[in-house]
């Protein structure tokens, strides 16, 4: 997506450009394909933007609709809302867990916030903590809590203490978003895909790129059997950052973990009222159902 957008801009703008894309069809993990009659996105994805311009952008390339955002959380055998709700918490698992939850936050202990556990026992305490965050977190990355970074947990925990667990006030409390009327996800990478389709080269592998001594950048591709060099005056890698590193003769230290995805086609009209849920607990090995 941030491909085929940069590069539809600098379309519009009338600024010349290539596209090469590894895979042999265009959208990366936004693209969407047709399954036994229905448009299946490769990845769930919700829409959310308060940028006015880009909102803008992409309503006029493809028709979207508005949707009431439902989704939960599956802990420990009760199903809880998403975002988390302290006082919802405290109710499914009174009394067993509920003072517990309550000391742990009121007694807490502070920790340097060097890592994504500690930030979490600074916020919640060790029952929160061990109950949700830590299995979740710990199966969505493969590491333990204390080595996943602190930045992560800043970015995507939906509460930022106990006082926004009930008022609810962060950006990321979103309770509308939207999605492509037809098509799936994929309709955006597919709306931005068209203009530009002469100019993106489909299966072409980056191999090596280095900076030229007289300016810009010499770029290797292979393209089934051939390789194929190509010389521009400015690059714009949307790679992963390991990837794109290891070209500059630097290794981050980065891991990589896949996503896996399985597709089930199940003979009844619906499942859930939920658009997704997640399962927080360590001994399901799914982390979210879309």
């Amino acid at each position: 997506m941030a491909g085929l957008s940069a590069a539809y801009l600098l379309h519009k703008a009338s600024v010349p450009c290539d596209v090469y894309e590894m895979d042999s069809v265009p959208g990366g993990l936004a693209r969407s394909f047709e399954w036994h009659g229905f448009h299946c996105d490769l990845a769930p994805h919700r829409l959310f933007t308060t940028d006015k311009e880009v909102f803008r952008e992409l309503s006029a390339l493809v028709p979207l609709r508005e949707l009431k955002r439902r989704s939960g959380i599956h802990i420990k055998g009760r199903w809880i809302q998403d975002p988390v709700n302290a006082v919802e918490m405290l109710l499914k698992f009174f009394p067993s867990r509920s003072f517990a939850m309550m000391r742990d936050y009121l007694f807490r202990k502070r920790y340097p916030e060097d890592s994504f556990q500690a930030m979490v026992l600074n916020q919640f305490g060790h029952t929160l903590n061990n109950m949700f965050f830590k299995p979740y977190s710990e199966k969505l990355f493969g590491i333990p809590a204390s080595e996943i970074s602190p930045v992560w947990g800043r970015k995507k925990i939906r509460v930022g203490g106990l006082k926004d667990l009930v008022a609810r006030k962060t950006r990321l409390y979103f309770r509308r978003f939207h999605y492509p009327l037809n098509n799936g996800y994929g309709a955006i990478a597919d709306a931005l895909y068209r203009p530009i389709k002469d100019r993106v080269h489909l299966g072409h592998e980056l191999v090596d790129f280095r900076r030229r001594p007289e300016g810009g950048y010499s770029c290797t591709f292979r393209h089934l059997r051939h390789t194929i060099h190509e010389n521009y005056d400015f690059i714009i890698s949307t790679l992963p950052l390991p990837f794109f590193a290891r070209f500059l003769g630097l290794d981050l230290g980065f891991k990589f973990r896949s996503a896996k995805l399985a597709y089930l086609l199940v003979n009844q009209k619906r499942v859930s009222e939920n658009h997704w849920f997640y399962f927080a607990d360590a001994d399901f090995i799914i982390n979210r159902v879309a």
